[in-house]
């Protein structure tokens, strides 16, 4: 496994690479043999052997034959996302010299900051890659997405309260999709054209009551200075307080 180890210490980062260098030296302790075989999965049997000792307990590698892809079930790179030394000991037993890009979690890689692929090897195990991306690579990607938006999400109260509520309605989404009528992706937009309802403005109405405009204390002071006697023709007054009339 020297080509698996130089390959790693290239991507891994130095914390990483000294727990999966030791999977891949506690490797040399165990033997694979193959338990099942059928047309879906291949399961192998996985034991520790010392000389002078009895077998000890065993650990079962299942190969899923569609998605090309191995698991244990000691749950090592389930919990710490790097193969434990059981898939290495299978890896051996296939002659895998290079990890495969969908066991390099990118999250432990040098380059993780970065955004830089890191996979330069195309390891499979006699099933190619059809045009659809497997389960595990699409459940790969939407868990990183989710994660990082989770990240976000938890730094506060008012955060986390909108996700979990937009989670709610998100879950409701992608119940409803017709993944046969529009290749999984719903349009939601002409949905929500539909259910538009447009409300107008209402109509103007006059007030009810007298036309006449009010007038302020500064118009009606300006018009009655503006009111001319009808006798005497003298601004101020009207003919019944008019002077001329008092003086008679």
């Amino acid at each position: 496994m020297v080509m698996m180890e130089e390959q790693m210490v290239r991507i891994y980062t130095k914390k990483v690479f000294l727990l999966f260098q030791k999977e891949i030296g506690e490797s040399n302790k165990y033997i694979c043999t193959k338990k099942f075989s059928c047309d879906a999965t291949k399961k192998y049997s996985v034991q520790r052997f010392e000389s002078g000792r009895n077998f000890q307990r065993q650990r079962e590698v299942t190969y899923y034959v569609e998605t090309d892809y191995v698991s244990c079930n000691c749950r090592t790179f389930d919990f710490h996302g790097y193969p434990c030394r059981h898939m290495v000991c299978f890896f051996k037993k296939k002659q895998v010299l290079l990890l495969h890009e969908k066991y390099i979690l990118h999250r432990w890689t040098k380059n993780a900051k970065v955004g830089i692929s890191y996979g330069d090897s195309d390891v499979s195990f006699g099933v190619e890659e059809g045009a659809e991306k497997s389960l595990m690579k699409r459940h790969g990607l939407l868990a990183h997405n989710a994660a990082m938006l989770v990240d976000v999400a938890s730094l506060t109260d008012a955060r986390s309260t909108y996700l979990l509520r937009e989670f709610e309605n998100l879950t409701l989404r992608v119940q409803e999709i017709d993944i046969q009528g529009n290749n999984g992706i719903p349009n939601y937009s002409s949905k929500s054209r539909e259910s538009q309802h447009y409300i107008e403005d209402p109509s103007e109405v006059q007030a009810k009551g007298c036309s006449k405009r009010l007038k302020s204390s500064k118009e009606k002071a300006i018009s009655k200075s503006s009111r001319q006697c009808s006798i005497c023709g003298v601004p101020g007054h009207d003919k019944r307080t008019c002077p001329t009339l008092t003086s008679r």
